[in-house]
């Protein structure tokens, strides 16, 4: 069985996990495979990068928080709060 990729012209073959790109022996192989009325697994979704970048944004946040902390500047932590409330709302909306 074959799996498609966000590459066009690149399949994955499932069994061993081979990369197999057209115009490579294999790909002719998928080919027949297709021509048999065999259909491939769709692509892996691709991740949404403000996932990612959110996940950056909180971890400075965490540690942004751990001077004022120690100093007690509680308008700074409550502002480093905020943010961090807000951006994990939105995250849990993606």
């Amino acid at each position: 069985m074959y799996k498609l990729t966000t590459t066009p012209d690149t399949i994955i073959r499932i069994e061993d996990g081979a990369c197999i790109p057209k115009g490579h022996r294999w790909y002719a192989e998928y080919e027949e495979w297709l021509s048999q009325g065999n259909t491939p697994a769709p692509a892996d979704p691709v991740p949404n990068p403000r996932i990612a970048e959110i996940k950056n944004l909180l971890a400075q946040i965490d540690t942004k928080r751990i001077r004022p902390l120690a100093e007690g500047d509680t308008a700074f932590l409550e502002q480093l709060t905020a943010q961090a409330v807000a951006l994990r709302a939105e995250l849990q909306g993606l």
